[in-house]
């Protein structure tokens, strides 16, 4: 019988669904790339489910608002009952740990929230349990931004600078090429961003082969190209040149522009550059 809520509900209900009875939205887990949850399946095994996942409504059928792990942990066990291939196998990497031998319930906590209030929690708690890949990131925020959220709203979910949220919505619109070499651990994040303007053709040349690809960071190359007269001149249009050290370390090569983010005044430089 699939799970329905046919009754109103208030927010901290607790309710135990077959995990197949709760709808997913995979997109909006917070994640693009999933985590091993071997250890998890095993502290569930041994210890059981410790703390509830969180569903909201739609109509009268739970969705799963937070807890994924949790939810593909308990699915996961759930393959196990029975014995198989898939019970032998697991009893051979993990030895001791006892097989279930009838399916479990996912222990679930009702909360009244949207889409993106939910989407907006599995953000945080993915950050503050197990940090998210680069590419997550990208992805989250190319999603908060189609909830028409600010550059600045989201950069204080993440607690990263505005110029954070921008890269990452520049390599958000790459070619999957580039996405994929990012992914692969071919390519930085600064190195994606900086090809993010060139042509699609273009970025696919650049990321085509299998092979470390090297990008220089757009203030570089830019610095590079343009020499010390250029950044004089932003320099004297700048009323505190804090950011100054900062901005040669980076044209020279000792800096990334990943680590100069957040330093005062470097931001107002970036937007700048294009337009001297």
């Amino acid at each position: 019988m699939a799970a329905k809520f046919d009754v109103p509900n208030a927010n901290g209900d607790l309710f135990s669904f077959d995990p197949a009875d709760i709808k997913i939205p995979a997109h909006l887990n917070g994640r693009h790339d999933l985590p091993d949850i071997d250890w998890l399946v095993e502290s569930i095994l041994t210890q059981g489910q410790i703390q509830p996942v969180r569903v909201r409504k739609d109509g009268s059928t739970p969705v799963l608002c937070l807890g994924f792990s949790r939810w593909r942990a308990i699915s996961a066990i759930n393959d196990l009952v029975g014995g198989g291939k898939k019970a032998e196998k697991w009893s051979e990497l993990h030895p001791g740990v006892p097989l279930p031998t009838v399916p479990m319930k996912l222990k679930c906590c009702y909360v009244q929230c949207s889409e993106m209030d939910g989407f907006i929690a599995n953000i945080s708690e993915n950050l503050v349990r197990k940090g998210t890949t680069d590419l997550d990131d990208v992805y989250n925020v190319q999603r908060l931004k189609k909830w028409d959220m600010t550059d600045s709203a989201i950069a204080a979910i993440y607690k990263k600078p505005e110029s954070w949220v921008r890269k990452c919505a520049k390599i958000a619109a790459t070619e999957p090429e580039v996405l994929k070499a990012v992914k692969d651990g071919r390519m930085k994040l600064t190195a994606a961003a900086a090809i993010a303007k060139l042509t699609s053709e273009q970025q696919r040349e650049k990321v085509k082969g299998d092979g470390p690809v090297e990008v220089k960071p757009k203030i570089e190359m830019e610095g590079k190209r343009f020499g010390v007269k250029k950044i004089d001149k932003l320099c004297a249009s700048q009323e505190t040149p804090e950011w100054a050290a900062c901005l040669l370390k980076i044209v020279s090569g000792e800096w990334s522009e990943d680590k100069a983010e957040g330093v005062e005044g470097l931001e107002w430089f970036v937007q700048r550059w294009d337009k001297v």
